[in-house]
């Protein structure tokens, strides 16, 4: 079936699904790497449990009011990527799919609130290794895995 802008790929005869356009290309492409991303935050929590000091430090307020602010930078960094480079980016691919300018834009911007996000989940799992509490590093883990969850990957082509 040849659904041009429909979302749906095209079924090969051996079962394989190929996508349509470049804007079902670029989505295959980000939903892939997201999924990645977020089986990461996965080791990042797992990891500190292996080798992390089992003695807990005394948060060192400097370093965690520091890292808070600048995740909060990160924050506002994500809404620009996303407003000044996917959102634009993601109107042009619904009314053109086949644009391929549009699609390496957005997956560009998508890409880089990605890893944004994922540099807040760092910033946890740093603290976490320094043998700062959980109470302290799970806030830099979970804003990080909400925000990821928030900018995964989503196109709602047009139909023809």
């Amino acid at each position: 079936m040849f659904a041009k802008n429909s979302g749906i790929d095209v079924q090969i005869s051996d079962g394989a699904h190929w996508p349509v356009n470049a804007a079902q290309t670029a989505l295959k492409y980000m939903r892939v790497l997201h999924i990645v991303f977020l089986f990461t935050i996965a080791f990042y929590v797992w990891i500190p449990f292996q080798v992390a000091p089992k003695r807990h430090l005394e948060s060192p307020l400097v370093i965690v009011v520091a890292l808070a602010l600048w995740s909060l930078a990160i924050v506002g960094l994500i809404l620009f990527f996303y407003a000044r480079r996917v959102a634009p980016a993601e109107e042009r691919l619904r009314s053109h799919p086949d644009d391929k300018s549009a699609a390496e834009i957005w997956k560009g911007g998508l890409t880089l609130c990605i890893v944004c996000c994922e540099s807040i989940v760092v910033f946890g799992f740093a603290l976490r290794m320094l043998g700062v509490a959980w109470k302290i590093s799970a806030p830099f883990y979970a804003v990080g895995a909400l925000l990821l969850l928030a900018c995964r990957p989503k196109l709602e082509l047009l139909p023809e």
